[in-house]
């Protein structure tokens, strides 16, 4: 969804403002570039937690969106605002599927998962469609208003996600010795979010 509107309006704004079209252009370039960081996040999710990454995502591109509408007649502060707020999207894309994977069996995955990604579709025709409506009553900064305020609206829906989803858990093995004599010792449990390089 955000994406959405950020590939989408930021080139109209560039160009609104006055800087052209290579100024949009750049500034969509620079957000791309930042899902490089993407593994890192994931990481980060595997000590943390999924939500405790989607919570700061939803902050930090919701807060810094809303910089860039308070700041929309500062083109410069304004699309630097922009690209910071990508970063809280890679969070979201670093870890955004991990609560379908967890949901979903692991036989029906295969069939559910051309289920979950009917929400693609939705993110491309839905906020334009809304986005076109608002703006034939509004001016374009009313935009960013409105995508920074569903972005931190969806903070709110976390709360339903468990807290430890993602998380690599430490399980014990029983009491007492195994096979051959050993001690038995603490096993992590394999997080859901696989880890940088893995298939």
């Amino acid at each position: 969804w955000w994406w959405v509107f950020f590939f989408i309006y930021t080139p109209v704004y560039a160009v609104q403002q006055g800087l052209g079209e290579l100024a949009g252009a750049l500034v969509i370039s620079a957000g791309n570039a930042l899902l490089f960081l993407a593994p890192w996040f994931a990481g980060f999710a595997r000590r943390f937690g999924v939500r405790t990454v989607l919570r700061y995502g939803y902050l930090l591109c919701g807060v810094f969106t809303l910089v860039a509408a308070v700041l929309f007649q500062t083109p410069a502060l304004a699309l630097t605002a922009l690209v910071a707020a990508t970063i809280g999207t890679v969070m979201l894309d670093a870890v955004g599927n991990v609560a379908f994977l967890s949901a979903v069996r692991p036989r029906e995955r295969e069939e559910m998962t051309t289920v979950f990604r009917t929400y693609l579709d939705a993110a491309e025709l839905l906020p334009p469609a809304l986005f076109a409506l608002v703006l034939s009553f509004f001016d374009l900064q009313v935009i960013y208003f409105l995508q920074g305020l569903v972005m931190l609206g969806m903070v709110g829906l976390l709360g339903y996600l468990p807290a430890r989803l993602g998380k690599t858990r430490i399980r014990l093995a029983p009491e007492g010795e195994l096979p051959g004599g050993e001690t038995a010792s603490p096993e992590p449990v394999a997080s859901p979010i696989p880890a940088p390089g893995e298939t």
